[in-house]
């Protein structure tokens, strides 16, 4: 096989997934939840949950007690274990429906803000 004929091939395979990489910028608060709780039927169930977890610690990154996104701060440091987070992110946005229109980064935010609150000397600053 040549290499024109092999890079052809990469294309083909290559491009849809950048396609659904572009999308992951523009999810709402229902698509965590989507992706979050998949059915355990589904052939995709462990992806969906590695992608879940994979997006609200990806924006976790983002900021913490020195660093605010979307004007939010959350305590980085009581955070202990990913997949309590990634639960109470979800629970968070269970109890929030009103708001799963918004994007869903800054509703993690929003949530990390309230369920991890930065010390009142940290917060102040």
């Amino acid at each position: 096989m040549t290499v024109l004929a092999r890079c052809a091939i990469a294309t083909v395979f290559v491009l849809p997934l950048g396609h659904a990489a572009a999308q992951a910028g523009i999810m709402s608060g229902e698509d965590p939840i989507g992706i979050c709780e998949p059915a355990k039927a589904d052939p995709v169930y462990r992806l969906k949950l590695a992608e879940c977890t994979g997006y609200i610690v990806g924006v976790a990154d983002t900021f913490d007690c020195s660093n605010k996104t979307l004007g939010y701060t959350w305590d980085s440091t009581r955070f202990r274990n990913q997949r309590k987070l990634v639960d109470g992110v979800v629970g968070w946005l269970h109890m929030h429906p009103n708001v799963l229109h918004y994007q869903a980064s800054g509703l993690v935010a929003s949530a990390l803000s309230g369920s991890y609150p930065c010390p009142a000397n940290v917060a102040s600053q």
